[in-house]
């Protein structure tokens, strides 16, 4: 039997560190990086998808949920199709868009920003001196209003719409107003004003929507006719509709993040403007499931809640009571992520998740499940799982270790793994206990079958599971198949394929030669893998398959199964009749079909067929390269196909079949010929 790589590898890692995976699933979801004793310079407000910050020369990059503190030197950074919106405490507001970059720069009580790439919308606050950098560029947005977008560092576009923005690069200071647009490529700075006006959907707007869509009214003013584009990335390289209108356009649209614009003719795109429609959503509950019973011996069970994650969650609120309408409460705590455990005593119970968030119409709470913590009085046996039925070696037994693994109904309960040489446990050989859910045994166990079961504290059996040790691995070769032949087109290798013993450290060595005790091979390689090409000429060979470990000693071996190998003679030509050409046998009785000779071939198979539905009506072997085909009956006007294949001396082995459709026909045009009576009609 082979050896199960899920007993040995799958189980062992997965029961060993179980207890541990939850711990630290909860560790990196509340993992926030350490700020020291620096004091916020404000905070995030709104986040949709990825949000990232990495602190001041760390180089760890977090990710950031509504309401998290950003400090001076903060990177923060979006993903594709990602938002998120920062307030500052002096009121400034920014919002990046998506696959954007900037960097907190802030000192001696002046707010600037680095920006890198992407997308910003800012807004200085009320009497608040806010400056954006990009590269050598500098932006004024003292009480202003403003788009900036770049794509390379030295691109910029800059759209002021409340107030006036400053532009300074090169010690040249431009001024920008209302409405008008800076665009910088290079070293030089183009002002225009927009060439429309957009209405509505204000730039940065949310919306929540109920259902997976929702109509949008786009509008817009322009003096020349115009196009409407509509996309979902910054760029237009995702565009999700062009087309020409005037002045609005009604669409139905999903949730997600879009971005508009209009393109008057033989005018500039406007500078886009993001709308994010965001569908309200619920929470999910996952654990405890809705009606379960958890066991609990003791006068408390610890209870773990687990439920589904909002983006625009900032924090969740788990009610625990003991009536569905939530009146008598017995706890309630408040969780930054989606999982909380809980000691509680026995008793029926019914909880709640409502989410809290900074856009809370986007957001509502889950439904309500219920569970009971029981207390038993008598401890229920475990299940055992694995190893059930397995065979496995030995050696990796004594080194490595063998998992048994159980399933029992409260965790952390000590039980006891017993293993005999017969189903009756009449003298264990290990006796040994566990509170883990499992037991990893380092032992020299003989060959032989094994049984093992679980107890309680009090005595109480499990069900009982064998399984068996043996001293050599076992290998089964699967191609090539014994006493069978490899037929190869030329300079084709061989794929000798094989099945070892799997979570066994080490490969194989495969073994091939044309003597059967395998002397003089011809292939002696190791392989890491269950297969390998080989280039073999035609004859007859032997092979096996050593398992090696990871030292290179043998393990265990396939048996020896002899093959032969043939190399296909090349595909036959055809000579007469070609394909789709027809045949007239008015003035023939025979028809001699003709092909190029193939060297060294001893014989060819010719086989003709009626068509359609190629029915065979004739074959026959020849020695040389025509046929000549008498028989006429069994022929009549229409389609036929004839083939021929070739065979060399020393093998069985077939060409590919060379195919020839055809056509046979009659001339219907020729004059008849009387031959008898010479004399037709006489008067």
């Amino acid at each position: 039997m082979r050896l199960s790589r899920s007993d040995i590898t799958f189980t062992a890692v997965a029961l060993l560190v179980a207890a541990l995976l939850s711990m630290l699933l909860y560790l990196d979801l509340n993992r926030t990086l350490d700020a020291g004793d620096r004091q916020p310079i404000g905070k995030i407000v709104f986040k949709e998808r990825v949000a990232q910050r990495r602190l001041d020369r760390e180089p760890v990059w977090e990710n950031l949920r509504t309401e998290t503190p950003v400090y001076n030197r903060d990177t923060i950074r979006t993903e594709n199709l990602s938002e998120a919106e920062i307030v500052l405490n002096d009121g400034s507001r920014i919002a990046l868009e998506e696959n954007t970059l900037i960097v907190l720069n802030f000192a001696n009580n002046e707010a600037l920003l680095d920006f890198s790439y992407g997308g910003i919308r800012a807004a200085s606050g009320d009497g608040a001196d806010l400056k954006v950098r990009s590269g050598d560029t500098e932006v004024n947005l003292a009480d202003a209003e403003a788009r900036l977008s770049s794509d390379s560092p030295d691109s910029l576009q800059l759209e002021v719409k409340k107030g006036k923005a400053g532009l300074q690069r090169d010690g040249q200071s431009n001024e920008i107003s209302e409405n008008e647009v800076a665009s910088l490529d290079g070293s030089e700075i183009k002002t225009r004003l927009a060439s429309a006006a957009l209405v509505e959907p204000a730039d940065g707007e949310r919306r929540i929507i109920e259902s997976d869509k929702s109509r949008v009214l786009f509008r817009w003013t322009a003096a020349k006719p115009s196009k409407f584009e509509l996309s979902r990335t910054r760029d237009f390289r995702a565009v999700v509709m062009s087309q020409p209108a005037v002045g609005s356009i009604d669409l139905s649209l999903s949730s997600g993040v879009y971005f508009w614009r209009v393109v008057p003719a033989d005018e500039q795109p406007t500078p886009p403007r993001s709308l994010s429609l965001l569908q309200k959503r619920g929470v999910v509950l996952h654990s405890p499931q809705n009606g379960r019973s958890l066991p609990v011996r003791g006068t408390e069970a610890t209870v773990q809640f687990s439920w589904s994650q909002l983006d625009l969650a900032s924090s969740y609120q788990i009610i625990v009571s003991r009536d569905a309408a939530g009146n008598d409460v017995v706890r309630q705590e408040t969780a930054q992520t989606t999982l909380l455990t809980m000691p509680l005593p026995p008793g029926n119970y019914f909880w709640r998740v409502k989410p809290v968030s900074s856009v809370a119409d986007a957001v509502s709470p889950s439904a309500v499940n219920s569970f009971e913590v029981k207390r038993l009085e008598k401890m229920p046996p475990p299940v055992p799982v694995a190893p059930a039925g397995a065979t496995l070696l030995q050696r990796v037994v004594a080194e490595k270790g063998m998992v048994f693994a159980y399933k029992s109904t409260i965790q952390g309960e000590r039980y006891t793994v017993q293993i005999s040489s017969d189903a009756k446990f009449g003298q264990p050989v290990v006796s040994e206990s566990t509170t883990t859910g499992s037991l990893l045994l380092k032992r020299n166990l003989p060959e032989g079958t094994y049984y093992w079961r679980v107890l309680t504290e009090d005595g109480d059996p499990s069900g009982v599971l064998n399984f068996s040790i043996r001293s050599q691995t076992e290998v089964t070769s699967i191609f090539p198949v014994a006493d069978r032949s490899v037929v190869l087109e030329r300079d084709e290798a061989v794929a000798v394929r094989w099945q070892g013993s799997a979570g066994i450290p080490g490969g194989y060595r495969l073994v091939i030669s044309a003597n059967a005790d395998l002397k003089d091979p011809v292939v002696d390689q190791p392989s890491a893998s269950e297969g390998s090409q080989v280039k073999l000429g035609p004859g007859q060979y032997f092979w096996k398959v050593i398992q090696t470990g990871s030292s290179g000693e043998a393990l265990g071996e396939s048996r020896i199964e002899r093959f032969t190998v043939a190399v296909r003679p090349p595909k036959v030509m055809p000579v007469y009749p070609l394909a789709q050409a027809p045949v007239d046998m008015t003035q023939q009785e025979n028809i001699l079909f003709r092909w190029q000779p193939v060297a060294g071939a001893t014989a060819y198979r010719f086989r003709l067929y009626r068509e359609p539905g190629r029915k065979q009506v004739f074959e026959q072997f020849t020695p040389v390269n025509q046929l000549l085909y008498t028989r006429l009956d069994l022929l009549d006007t229409g389609l036929f196909t004839w083939s021929v294949t070739a065979r060399t001396k020393g093998t069985d082995a077939e060409s590919e079949e060379t195919v020839v459709p055809f056509r046979i026909s009659l001339d219907q045009g020729q004059k008849p010929e009387f031959i008898s009576p010479d004399t037709i009609f006489v008067k």
